[in-house]
């Protein structure tokens, strides 16, 4: 049976309904401030809260917990108390990240608590109880699941998430028979979510990856996003020469590595000892800043495949890639795209304005046989609303992108029409 993911959203921000099936290409046409980027970060964070990636986000928390707790009471008591607890901290800054790290730093505070006497101890025993709960809890997939999501969707959203109210989102289907489903109401006081046992079980995605600016390359200052920060760290990995891979994904994985570089026409790389990315071609050197914003889209791409960050089995979110493309570009990077999906087995989820763009994916995805995978969705106004239904396009009615977005070509047909009549009139 055919794997099966769909992400049904009711109300939320703009989005009045979307119905959405998850296939290998997946792209939403629409004109700006129409909810594109509401749908593509709840995405995000449903896939990322699932992922390792959602683990390790809730490893880091605590860690970062429990090592605040040290560094703030150690100073609290006497200075044999002080020492012990810089040994704890010690040990935590030395081990990996772990549950049973967790439990360990746990047991030896609480130990060396019952030796020492000292003002507001009560509250320090407190403030331990909290984090044994929290420690507990993140041992239970579905309660930290629970617990990522949140923080991401916090993330994401930032203050514009307490003005959703009554929002309904489903993530629900079927993978070899196997029903998972997630149910969440998104109110203006509180958020609720329900999922099933097998909700865990379903997603293998290696890595989720969400794409919407090339400024990270010009180091800018951290953004609260949490998909911007996982991008920063993956951009600036220190790749590690021991990953090995099947001979024949190596090659897939070259050629599409060969075809990046040939459109670039160069090399994009992360300098560790100055923090800054750099762009070499033909034996020069150059700053992001005297670098195409159009090379600076490629770029990501670029870097996490060297990287092994964009592999197979991701999935990547791409929120407006063709943005100061030239049109040329635009036709190659949506072939390369497509050749993603096919020889990478990345699986696309696509936001963007543009009916060139979006009729190049589709010209591309039938060349390669993809068609029956891909599926394009295109926001329409709501009549007397200001909320926006996403619906699904059939394969043969593309050119209702341009009726939507408006065809400039058309546009600049008829100011000719008129600049012709004009001309005719003076004459």
């Amino acid at each position: 049976m055919a794997a099966e993911m769909l992400l049904e959203i009711e109300n939320l921000g703009l989005i009045n309904k979307a119905n959405l099936e998850i296939g290998k290409i997946n792209v939403i046409v629409g004109k700006n401030s129409t909810g594109k980027s509401t749908s593509s970060k709840f995405l995000f964070s449903l896939l990322t809260a699932a992922s390792s990636e959602g683990t390790q986000l809730a490893n880091m928390d605590i860690h970062s917990k429990l090592l605040n707790f040290v560094l703030y009471w150690g100073t609290k008591g006497s200075q044999e108390m002080d020492d012990k607890f810089k040994q704890i901290r010690n040990s935590l800054m030395r081990h990996s990240v772990s549950s049973e790290l967790f439990d360990d730093i746990y047991s030896n505070i609480a130990l060396t608590l019952e030796n020492y006497d000292f003002k507001d101890k009560e509250l320090c025993i407190n403030d331990l109880n909290d984090l044994f709960r929290i420690i507990k809890l993140n041992k239970d997939e579905y309660s930290r699941y629970i617990t990522v999501f949140n923080a991401l969707i916090e993330s994401e959203y930032g203050s514009s998430l307490n003005r959703f109210s009554n929002a309904h989102i489903k993530f629900h289907g079927n993978y070899n028979g196997v029903e998972f489903n997630q149910d969440i109401k998104i109110g203006v006081e509180k958020r609720k979510s329900n999922i099933s046992k097998d909700f865990l079980n379903y997603f293998n995605f290696q890595n989720v990856i969400y794409l919407d600016s090339p400024s990270i390359l010009e180091n800018n200052p951290r953004s609260s996003q949490y998909h911007l920060r996982v991008l920063e760290r993956k951009l600036k990995k220190i790749k590690n020469p021991d990953e090995i891979y099947s001979d024949e994904f190596f090659k897939d994985l070259n050629d599409f590595k060969r075809r990046i570089d040939e459109l670039i026409g160069g090399n994009f790389e992360y300098v560790h000892s100055e923090d800054v990315f750099i762009f070499k071609k033909d034996d020069e050197t150059f700053s992001m800043e005297n670098t195409a914003s159009g090379l600076k889209q490629l770029a990501t791409i670029q870097l996490l495949l060297d990287n092994n960050e964009l592999t197979k089995n991701s999935f990547l979110i791409l929120d407006e890639p063709e943005i100061n493309l030239h049109p040329g570009f635009q036709v190659e990077f949506a072939e390369i795209l497509v050749l993603a999906a096919r020889d990478l087995n990345i699986t696309l989820y696509i936001n963007t304005h543009s009916p060139f763009f979006a009729e190049a994916i589709e010209a591309y995805s039938r060349y390669y046989n993809l068609i029956d995978d891909t599926n394009f969705y295109l926001t329409e106004k709501v009549d007397g609303i200001d909320k926006y239904n996403y619906n699904l396009l059939d394969n043969d009615e593309i050119i209702e992108v341009y009726d939507n977005l408006g065809n400039p070509f058309d546009i600049i047909h008829k100011i000719k029409v008129q600049a012709d009549l004009k001309d005719d009139l003076r004459d």
